[in-house]
């Protein structure tokens, strides 16, 4: 215990009462600093207030010059999903199927017709293909949507 020594310096007490702060607290300096950081602020505010203001009316103005659109700005129901989708392609393909193996009407006063897909390969079977040059209302020369004049009158097919 021989090493113990005194820390620092002996201070007569009339020394301490002369070193001693009388205030713990610089409230002049800590009034001044408040009024400061709240002056701060408050034009911190008001230079955003205004510069919101300044995008509120620009966007404005931007869509007062966009063009109007088509559609009406109705609002949207919901997402459109399929409930099921290999349900509603069994029915799509049905529905096709359908139409590709039936007789029916395209267009009733115009005289045209549809019929199932095999009788149509069979007709064509037999048949056969259009001759190369054979000119008609359902084969019109080639080219002739270019020149309407090139296309001729539909020839009376010669009956066997």
């Amino acid at each position: 215990m021989s090493d113990m020594k005194p820390q620092g310096v002996f201070k007569s007490p009339a020394d301490l009462k002369t070193f001693h702060e009388t205030t713990d607290l610089d409230v002049k300096g800590v009034l001044v600093f408040t009024i400061v950081l709240v002056a701060i602020c408050v034009a911190t505010l008001i230079g955003l207030r205004l510069m919101m203001n300044q995008f509120f009316a620009e966007a404005a103005d931007a869509k007062s010059r966009t063009l109007p659109r088509l559609i009406v700005d109705a609002p949207i129901a919901g997402p459109k999903l399929q409930a099921d989708p290999s349900r509603e392609r069994i029915e799509i393909t049905q529905r096709d199927l359908g139409r590709l193996n039936s007789y029916g009407w395209v267009d009733q006063k115009a005289g045209t017709a549809h019929i199932p897909i095999d009788r149509a390969m069979a007709v064509l079977a037999k048949s056969g293909l259009p001759r190369r040059g054979k000119v008609d209302k359902y084969h019109p020369r080639q080219g002739s949507s270019k020149n309407p004049g090139a296309a001729a009158e539909p020839e009376a097919e010669a009956k066997p």
